[in-house]
């Protein structure tokens, strides 16, 4: 995953304005997104630190590739709709 598509959510304010959102309903889902990215973060960092005293050679490595699986299966079933 390259780092292209995260500098182009600099612009997800104006994108979701020219949708029609308002200002400040455009800034609300941007501050829920990042309110989410946040609490993600924390959480998976928790987990991580669980997996890691239950497993120490092999657990966080193990969360992550379950956490890239859960992902690509959730992708297929919302966003791969269109293929």
């Amino acid at each position: 995953m390259g780092s292209t598509p995260w500098n182009a959510l600099v612009f997800l304010t104006l994108y979701l304005q020219l949708l029609g959102f308002s200002d400040l309903a455009a800034s609300c889902l941007l501050a829920l997104l990042l309110g989410g990215t946040a609490a993600g973060a924390l959480v998976g960092g928790w987990l991580g630190d669980r997996v890691a005293e239950r497993w120490p050679n092999h657990g966080r490595i193990a969360l992550v590739q379950v956490g890239w699986g859960r992902g690509g299966i959730d992708w297929c079933g919302v966003g791969g709709r269109g293929w």
